[in-house]
């Protein structure tokens, strides 16, 4: 039986129309173009803006400038703190109120020109009712920025978290909250940055601040959804528009080479792997299982094995190795070689380095300079 070629062409882009109709009230549907700012505001009247500080007799100095435009916090810290802090926040005049509610959002937005700052925290407040049954406060959620240079640094809620120092106060174990079970935002905090000396002064200009809704990944999905079905129908067409005569179709099928490889080119890869990553502080044995297809399970193997280690032992030696040549080479501040290294908690990293090394990273480094 022969189909007629006019008929089939007919067919092909009556089904390519509603298909691409049906796919545009679905994207109608999972897109969302929600935005609300909360700096500039025409509701800025309402916002309580102001800086808070360590609570210490000499603690941080810091003044706020605040206009239609822009939020400019100038600090300096104080030497009188091993860790100290200054931070400005925004929260609602009205203290029962919040700031706002962020169930349709999934990112943030802030712009930012940085004076000296390098590692500016940006914290999210939110009220959690299970939390006050508890008598703790709002629960906090942070993303470390990276500075780089004046622009606009979009960040997936996802990305935030809770900082382990929280956890440790409240005496909390470490826990998978995600931010996405949290809607009340009470307050939003601009800290001042990590890695700076004290007693430098340092201006943070804050020039926006919007939640949106990122369609990026939904819009991916469409794409490729709508890809793969533009591609299928039009291989339809093609083998429509050959006459009923039936035709073997042979399709290459090229094997798939799996490398097994023995346990030194696994050691290898594990070990190269590390000496790559070492400096995300969050790596875990998960990430290599993920990206080298080797199980857990053998990781924890090889390692024990062949180098005589465990995974925490081994990676904490490539990093204090590395911060041992840096101390050696540079003239970075400690604090910038311990996060380079993957140390995000500064205490921490001081008192694994003088276990490892029996001095402290000043002393560490005195001693080089003492040749």
């Amino acid at each position: 039986m022969f189909i007629r070629k006019d008929l089939i062409k007919s067919r092909y882009f009556i089904f390519l129309l509603s298909f691409t109709l049906l796919l545009a009230i679905i994207a109608s549907f999972v897109i969302s173009f929600d935005k609300e700012y909360l700096f500039p505001s025409n509701n800025l009247k309402n916002l309580h803006i102001d800086t808070y500080h360590e609570e210490i007799e000499h603690y941080s100095t810091s003044k706020i400038y605040v206009d239609e435009q822009t939020l400019k916090l100038n600090y300096q810290l104080t030497s009188a703190k091993d860790e100290p802090f200054v931070a400005l926040f925004l929260e609602n005049k009205i203290k029962e109120k919040f700031l706002l509610n962020t169930q349709t959002f999934n990112a943030v937005s802030i712009h930012l020109k940085c004076k000296e700052g390098k590692r500016i925290p940006v914290t999210l407040k939110f009220d959690y009712p299970s939390y006050h049954k508890q008598k703790y406060p709002e629960i906090p959620f942070t993303k470390v920025i990276d500075y780089d240079g004046e622009k606009d640094y979009n960040i997936s809620l996802d990305e935030f978290e809770i900082r382990s120092w929280w956890l440790r106060y409240y005496g909390l174990n470490k826990t998978n909250e995600p931010i996405t079970n949290h809607q009340n935002l009470k307050y939003f905090i601009v800290g001042s940055c990590e890695a700076l000396k004290p007693n430098i002064n340092d201006e943070i200009n804050v020039s926006s601040i919007y939640f949106y809704h990122d369609n990026s990944t939904t819009l991916f999905s469409l794409l490729m959804v709508a890809l793969l079905i533009y591609m299928g129908t039009f291989l339809w067409y093609l083998k429509q528009k050959k006459t009923n005569k039936k035709e073997q179709i042979i399709i290459p099928i090229h094997a798939v080479q799996i490398e097994t490889g023995d346990n030194e080119k696994k050691i290898d890869k594990i070990k190269n792997y590390i000496g790559q990553y070492f400096s995300n502080p969050d790596l875990s044995v998960s990430d290599l299982q993920n990206d080298l297809g080797i199980s857990s399970r053998e990781i924890g193997q090889l390692i024990k094995s062949e180098l005589n280690s465990s995974f925490s032992i081994y990676i904490n030696m490539v990093r204090i190795s590395e911060v041992k040549r840096l101390l050696k080479e540079s003239d970075s501040p400690v604090s910038e070689i311990a996060y380079k290294c993957g140390y995000n908690q500064i205490p921490h990293f001081n008192r694994v380095f003088k276990k490892e090394t029996g001095l402290s990273p000043k002393e560490f480094r005195d001693k080089r300079d003492a040749y």
